[in-house]
């Protein structure tokens, strides 16, 4: 029993130790496997991707002002003392269709007059804060600015201007001209984005700015110096003094338990820098699910096997334990048996206060049988004998080879006389029936010895009482039952 139990024990560890390793070997590969798919293909096509898209609207902007700034009809105008608004107002208007602008406008160096598609014709005024962004771009070194602002022209509109300065035939300073696109357009484009790859898209500008973004966490205007996790990272814009150091590298961070892996690329055009985050613990859900998932199928398949294992080993030791107690002749219990048997019903004959008989029964003449007919024919008696007795008892009663020609048989709530007219019973039985070898009939009677268990009698001496009326029975001239006195 105990080595049943240390091997269940072994099975079991065995079953789990391989299913564990098997699947934590599986998650990390698979968990390499992300990482470098998020490293090496998804965030570096991803943000180029982004930027490609953004690009189309933003840089395209920026494309359209360039191509009004260098325009020679527009600088032929303002030459010609800026006569006639209804000519820029509808080059103005046709610009913004075309481009798919929010506004297109113009601002003069000479009048300071502010020429709009959807407007009407202002002033532009120094030092006031309406109007600041037209003196910051004039006193500017590059040829444009973007600006993200409420604009009151257009309603108050969060939108992205793109600034661009404007020179004459010689090279003169002559104003400004530009465009501007809705702000949610390119948030939305972020947004797709985001839903669509489970991604952290926005840009910032070289002092780390954040100036588009579609995140709540990004706030356009926070520096993200102030964000948890990427300021940790090695990228700083504000400390790079050549705007390529750095550009596609992936960067990583911890933000609490979620591993970011990070890109920045950037985009010369707009003078910012695109910035794409991917949770690296967010794609590992999927596998993460599929580990506890095997772990518990691995649960399941061990305890069927161990069950499976246990119950066959349980089967497996209890024929062996039957085979061991069951006397392979006759098929009936042997003395082993009977000594597991005995006490059971030695303790139910105590518990109920109920007689316990035992007769010892042994063949005549048996060494004859074997003599005249052979060994064969001597075992083939025996079973007949058992079988015969079988059929004789009860349900209840308990039979055994006891050993060689003897069986001994146990008779639960029996007293004397009862016990005897059994005895008698099984011996006329045995006389009588017809036990036969190879078509040859055998005579075979027994001599039967009685006895009724005595008030706390041990097995033992109940047996030796049996077996003494069994030896008077022999004396006395074979084929008969005698009780112990």
């Amino acid at each position: 029993m105990q080595n049943r139990h240390k091997l269940i024990v072994l099975i079991t560890a065995i079953l789990l130790f391989g299913f564990l390793a098997v699947s934590l070997l599986t998650y990390r590969s698979s968990k390499l496997s992300i990482h470098e798919a998020i490293v090496i293909n998804e965030l570096p096509l991803t943000s180029a991707s982004i930027n490609s898209k953004i690009q189309e609207d933003l840089v395209g902007s920026i494309e359209t002002s360039s191509m009004m700034a260098s325009n020679t009809f527009l600088k032929d105008w303002v030459a010609r003392g800026e006569k006639d608004e209804t000519v820029i107002k509808q080059y103005l208007t046709e610009t913004k269709r075309q481009s798919h602008a929010l506004a297109s406008y113009f601002i003069s160096e000479k009048t300071r007059n502010y020429y709009s598609s959807d407007a009407k014709t202002k002033k532009v005024i120094e030092n006031t804060e309406a109007d600041s962004w037209y003196f910051k771009v004039r006193s500017a070194n590059k040829p444009y600015e973007l600006f993200i602002e409420r604009n009151a022209r257009y309603g108050n509109q969060l939108a992205i201007f793109v600034n661009y300065r404007m020179f004459d035939q010689a090279n003169e300073y002559i104003g400004v001209v530009g465009v501007g696109i809705a702000y949610n357009k390119a948030q939305k484009l972020l947004e797709s984005y985001e839903k669509r790859f489970k991604y952290k898209v926005y840009f910032v500008d070289k002092n780390g700015i954040i100036m588009l973004a579609s995140d709540q966490d990004r706030p356009l205007g926070a520096d993200i110096d102030n964000l948890l996790g990427i300021k940790d990272i090695h990228f700083n814009p504000k400390n790079l003094a050549n705007l390529n150091i750095e550009n596609n590298k992936i960067h990583t961070y911890q933000l609490g338990e979620r591993a970011q892996n990070v890109i920045v690329r950037y985009v010369p055009e707009l003078h910012w820098y695109l910035i794409a985050e991917k949770s690296e613990t967010d794609a590992l859900a999927g596998i993460t699910r599929s580990l506890y998932n095997n772990l518990l199928l691995c649960l399941l398949i061990t305890s069927i096997v161990v069950t499976l294992t246990y119950m066959a080993l349980k089967r497996y030791h209890y024929a062996v334990e039957n085979a061991a107690a069951i006397d392979k002749l006759t098929d009936l219990p042997n003395r082993k048996a009977f000594d597991i048997g005995m006490s059971v019903m030695m303790q139910d004959s105590q518990r109920n206060k109920t007689a316990l008989g035992l007769l010892l029964l042994d063949l005549d003449y048996f060494k004859k049988v074997n003599d005249n007919n052979g060994h064969l024919a001597g075992d083939t008696v025996l079973k007949q004998t058992a079988e015969t007795i079988i059929a004789t008892i009860r349900a209840e009663d308990f039979v055994c080879r006891w050993g060689g020609e003897e069986f001994l048989i146990v008779v639960r709530d029996c007293d004397a006389v009862r016990l005897m007219l059994l005895a008698e019973k099984i011996r006329s039985a045995i006389q009588v029936a017809n036990f036969s070898y190879l078509d040859k009939s055998i005579a075979v009677t027994v001599s039967i010895g009685a006895a009724v268990r005595l008030h706390d009698e041990g097995v033992e001496q109940l047996i030796h009482r049996a077996d003494s009326a069994l030896y008077q029975a022999k004396h006395a001239g074979r084929n008969q039952s005698i009780l112990a006195s």
